[in-house]
């Protein structure tokens, strides 16, 4: 029998049908092929460009496809699509948002601990907190509290700031004088190296900080420590105020660093007795803070002695914190 060409319908249905077969078997191993089997007969590559690259609407099946060079990925439709974000990926959970000012630190211990810090200047010493228990999913503001000479206050008093702090949102510290008279003001200017380091190398790693809302108070020693020494040469790291018990004189240092924003923003809050023995002191150290252009506010009970406030040095700190705070 003679042999006849085989008609072109047929080659067309063979060439398909082993096209197909390829495919399926490389989709099995894993492969990829170096054509596109959604290409018709006769049909160009480049003329199917643009519905390959809509992945999705002209795919196999309705897989997401992305074409390079020729070759097809196929991509889960099952997962979230590239152009989806991983932060709004509603099946991700979500995490609290954190402020760009968050110190970023670990979390820190859970309830009350005590920690010890050595600077390098070589001061030591103590400081104290109560954390709460979602101090490691939750950015919180600080208040650094400085006890008064001899420091008696330090064993007390950091529960009632931790208490006061976090009715605001702040995280209560309470920070030992470094120094065997515990007074802060004595070598003042080596205690204000201490106290900035401490804050900024111990307790901001330690616990996730907002640095926009790190607030200061002291009561007597305390408070002359932080107009005579440390506000003047760190104040305007922080940039936020300074609740003053029974203390604060002028400017006892020959430099004061500043900037405008400090001057606009740090807020000075004096509370005192007109029958204290640094009344004429701290009159001086409103004067003068007023006359550098910053924002000072007190109070002065007519008549009473050092430190004697209604409700004692808790009361007053919890009444005027709340007075600097943003």
């Amino acid at each position: 029998m003679s042999r006849h060409p085989r008609s072109q319908p047929a080659n067309i249905a063979r060439k398909a049908a082993f096209s197909a077969i390829v495919l399926l078997t490389l989709g099995a191993c894993g492969g990829s092929t170096g054509f596109d089997a959604n290409i018709m007969p006769g049909e160009k590559p480049q003329d199917r460009s643009d519905s390959g690259r809509r992945g999705g609407e002209d795919g196999l099946n309705g897989d997401s496809q992305s074409r390079n060079n020729g070759r097809t990925s196929r991509r889960d439709p099952n997962t979230t699509p590239p152009d989806t974000p991983p932060d709004q990926d509603p099946q991700r959970p979500q995490l609290p948002q954190i402020p760009p000012s968050a110190s970023g630190g670990s979390g820190g211990p859970v309830g009350e601990s005590q920690h010890r810090f050595t600077a390098a200047n070589g001061k030591v010493s103590t400081w104290k907190i109560i954390a709460p228990t979602d101090v490691a999913t939750k950015t919180y503001g600080l208040n650094i509290h400085l006890h008064g000479d001899g420091g008696g206050d330090y064993s007390w008093l950091y529960r009632p700031n931790a208490r006061i702090a976090q009715k605001h949102g702040l995280l209560g510290v309470v920070v030992m004088a470094p120094n065997a008279s515990r007074r802060w003001y004595q070598d003042g200017v080596r205690n204000a190296e201490f106290l900035h380091e401490l804050i900024q190398k111990d307790i901001l790693t330690r616990f996730n900080i907002d640095r926009t809302r790190i607030y200061f108070s002291g009561v007597s020693g305390g408070a002359q420590f932080l107009t005579g020494q440390f506000i003047p040469l760190y104040g305007l790291n922080y940039n936020t105020g300074a609740v003053l018990l029974c203390g604060g004189p002028a400017n006892w240092q020959r430099e004061f660093r500043t900037s405008p924003e400090f001057l606009s923003r740090f807020r000075l809050y004096w509370y005192s007795g007109t029958a204290d023995f640094l009344y004429s002191q701290i009159v001086e150290g409103m004067r003068w803070y007023k006359s550098r252009g910053m924002q000072v506010e007190s109070e002065m009970i007519p008549g009473a002695p050092h430190c004697e406030f209604p409700g004692g040095v808790s009361g007053a700190l919890e009444r005027k914190i709340a007075l600097i705070i943003r």
